[in-house]
Formats: structure tokens, C-alpha cells, sequence
């Protein structure tokens, strides 16, 4: 019997989808390499220095630090050392006295404060401003400060914005256009990512788990192509139950890399158990709010984009796009970290 006219097409769709994603990696490939050479490496490109508060007294303390760092203590005098240490003097007890670093964003962004061996904290452009040991409120203080650094951590890095990007669009494809759908389908892969991610970031910060930051950030760049790849993909997947733990398995295991890319901003930060519980807690809280609100703003581009005129065929054009930048920058990533890591 002759088959039906039309019974190959899809696996003739099958092998030009493949020859497509085929030419689509090897174009981005080339304009990565180009990407590569014109950039250098680096997780986030923060500027940071470290500086060390030595208790001498009850009303005294040696400041060690980077000289590009300017200080202000209001109520007590701020005096120069021998480089690179100045004295602080505050007559009425350093317990309490807010300790400001000036100019952050200009040619320093974060400053890791070590205070003795017992206190730590981190100091960015949006929080400047940290109480020496003994303030009333400092713990909510601290908590505020370091959930409000894993907010800027994320919001702030290409790579984990794009890998968001990336798993909305994924969500996007498998969930239709129910809002709902999307959304109970992101909450099952950001569940997954922010389980995963959680277990990392612990175990990298309380030291059971060490691994090179160019490696960990060349992970999370290996990590956006390959979310990348899957943006485009129409073709449905085999069952929606396998679908779905194949999506929640596949975040699961990005968030572990990620996890790694998080902790880099907390691990040089000493700090004792029960604070660095407290960070870590804040931190991540940070994390969870920064992914929220990325998730929130695809929203609603995709809902802008999807109630035009010509919805459909506009989305499917965002999401290819998308799929086109999230992959690029991963690839571009990828090699930058891979060479740095072997120019060492």
C-alpha cells in the first residue's frame, strides 16, 4: 500500500528542526569566540577589599584596609596610622558607633568588614553603613544587609538574570497560555533550582565543599547554553508526567552550579556559626526575592506581547530571540571563564 501523502512530514520536521538548531549553535559559536576576545573574565566585576577592625580598648580600634577605601564614624574621631591603618576614637564606647564606608561605586564596590573573630559584615553601595558590636537592632540590621545583597547578586549578574530569562521562557512553552499553568509550572522548576542552589550555597560557605570560583562560573555559563537550547523546541514532550521531572531534574541540577556562583559572594565573609547562619538565611531570602521579581517582569513582557495584535507569532519571535541572547552570552561566558582559568 503507498503511505499517505503527509506521512513523513514530521519526521521531516524532526530532521530540519535538528539541522536548524544545528546552524543556530554553530552561529553561535562563532560570534562567541568573537565576544571572547573583547572582554574579560569575571564573575560580576565587583571591586572588592576587605577591612579588618582591631578592637584595642573599649573606646579604641585599628582599622586595617585598602587606602582607597574613605571612612567616616560620626560621634568619634577617625584618626590616620601608619599605612595602611587608621585609629578610631570614640569617647563614649565603640559598642554601638555606625562605622560608614564613603564613595562605594566610584573605585571600591563591596568592602568585607572583619571585626575581631567573632563579628563580620559587608558593606555595598545600597548599605553603606554598619554598627560595631553591641547595637541595639544590629541582627535585624545584618539580616537586612545581606538579604539585600543576594537581591543585588542576582539582579546584577548577566548570567543568572539570563538563566531566569531562560526558565520563564521554558515554563512559557510548556505550560501554554494559562497564566496559572505558568505560573504552577514556574513554581515547580524555581522550587527545584532554589532547593538545589540552597544545598550548594551551604555547604560551599561552611566549608565542607570547595571548588575554584572560574570553575563554578564557567559551570553557570555551560549551564545558559544549554537551558538556551531547549527555549526554542516545539516539538511536546513524550508525556506531561516525564516532562515535567525532566524539567524539575534539569533546574535541579543547575541550581546546584548555581549555588556554587552564589556562595562566592558570601565565602570571604568570617563570620561565627550563629552569624553566619543569620547571613546565610538573609542571603538567600535575597536570592528568592531577586528571582521573583525577574519571573515577575517576564510576566509581564510575555502578557504585553502575547495580547497585541498579532500575539502568537510576536511571543514565538520574543522567545527565539530571548533563546538567541541567553545563548550567545553563555557561550561568550563560557569561553572568557574557561580561558581565565587557564591563564590561571
Amino acid at each position: 500500500m503507498k503511505p499517505a501523502a503527509g506521512a513523513f512530514a514530521p519526521r521531516e520536521a524532526s530532521r530540519a528542526r535538528r539541522r536548524s538548531r544545528a546552524w543556530w549553535a554553530a552561529r553561535l559559536a562563532t560570534l562567541a569566540v568573537l565576544l571572547c576576545f573583547t572582554r574579560e573574565a569575571g564573575a560580576h566585576g565587583a571591586r572588592t577589599v576587605t577591612l579588618t577592625v582591631e578592637l584595642v580598648s573599649a573606646t579604641e580600634a585599628r582599622l586595617v584596609g585598602d587606602a582607597r577605601l574613605r571612612l567616616a564614624a560620626p560621634g568619634c574621631a577617625l584618626e590616620p596610622g601608619p599605612a595602611p591603618v587608621r585609629v578610631l576614637r570614640c569617647p563614649g564606647g565603640l559598642g554601638g558607633q555606625p562605622l560608614e564606608a564613603l564613595g562605594l561605586g566610584e573605585s571600591v564596590d563591596l568592602v568585607l568588614v572583619r571585626v575581631g573573630a567573632q563579628h563580620g559584615s559587608l558593606l555595598t553601595a545600597h548599605a553603606p553603613v554598619m554598627h560595631l558590636p553591641g547595637a541595639a537592632g544590629a541582627t535585624a540590621a545584618t539580616a537586612m544587609r545581606f538579604a539585600r545583597h543576594g537581591v543585588e547578586h542576582v539582579l546584577s549578574g548577566l548570567d543568572h538574570v539570563l538563566f531566569l530569562v531562560a526558565l520563564f521562557w521554558q515554563a512559557r512553552r510548556a505550560a501554554g497560555s494559562s497564566l496559572r499553568a505558568v505560573a504552577a509550572e514556574l513554581l515547580r522548576t524555581s522550587t527545584a533550582f532554589t532547593l538545589a542552589h540552597s544545598l550548594t550555597l551551604a555547604t560551599t560557605v561552611l566549608g565542607w565543599l570547595c571548588v575554584t570560583g572560574y570553575v563554578s562560573e564557567a559551570l553557570i555559563a555551560a549551564s545558559l547554553v544549554l537551558v538556551a537550547l531547549d527555549v526554542p523546541d516545539d516539538a511536546p514532550p513524550r508525556s506531561a508526567r516525564r516532562g515535567r521531572l525532566g524539567r524539575c531534574a534539569l533546574a535541579a541540577a543547575f541550581g546546584l552550579v548555581h549555588g556554587l556562583g552564589f556562595a562566592g559572594a558570601l565565602d570571604a565573609v568570617e563570620l561565627t556559626r550563629g552569624a553566619l547562619a543569620l547571613a546565610l538565611l538573609s542571603f538567600n531570602a535575597g536570592v528568592e526575592l531577586a528571582q521573583a521579581l525577574a519571573f515577575s517582569g517576564c510576566v509581564l513582557v510575555a502578557l504585553f506581547v502575547s495580547r497585541s495584535a498579532s500575539g502568537p507569532t510576536r511571543e514565538a519571535h520574543a522567545r527565539l530571540v530571548s533563546a538567541y541572547v541567553v545563548g550567545i552570552a553563555g557561550v561568550a561566558l563560557f569561553l572568557s571563564r574557561v580561558s581565565a582559568l587557564v591563564r590561571g
